[in-house]
């Protein structure tokens, strides 16, 4: 004879047991995480507005240095509220503002843009020379004073 035993089979539905204690700390480990780079990531939004400044120091000493230069040579300054009209030989150059750049015009031709992301530029005359001063759309002030080495008017 033989004794035939029932055997409760269970299946049991993997997908729909709930969160065990490693799913749960899998997912503190991530959220930990995050919250770890968040701070980084304020770090590096923050050197990106320092390199805009690195930049502009640079683009207002080459321009500096190129307007001295040019100012040193010239035989007539003529400085406007936005503009430097400089007449060298049979050249005259133009130093403007144009939106929020400065730019460099030859004979009333060309388009070079010598600085970047102006707010305000102002040219004063000075017995043989002018002295410049900008500000930049970070509210930063740059200024110099250069003369002619000729004997200029106005």
């Amino acid at each position: 004879m033989k004794i035939a035993t029932k055997i409760n089979k269970r299946y049991v539905n993997f997908w729909n047991s709930g969160f065990t204690l490693a799913e749960s700390l899998m997912g503190l480990a991530a959220f930990c995480l995050l919250a770890a780079l968040l701070p980084l990531s304020f770090q590096v939004f923050s050197k990106v507005d320092q390199g805009n400044s690195r930049l502009q120091t640079m683009q207002w000493e080459v321009f500096s240095s190129q307007i001295k230069k040019e100012i040193r040579m010239s035989q007539k300054i003529n400085p406007q509220v936005n503009k430097l009209l400089l007449t060298r030989d049979t050249d005259s150059i133009l130093y403007e503002k144009f939106g929020t750049n400065v730019r460099r015009r030859v004979n009333l031709t060309g388009n070079e843009i010598l600085l970047q992301n102006v707010k305000s530029i102002q040219f004063d005359y000075i017995k043989n020379g002018t002295i410049v001063m900008v500000e930049d759309i970070w509210s930063k002030k740059y200024s110099f004073t250069t003369r002619s080495y000729i004997n200029t008017t106005q």
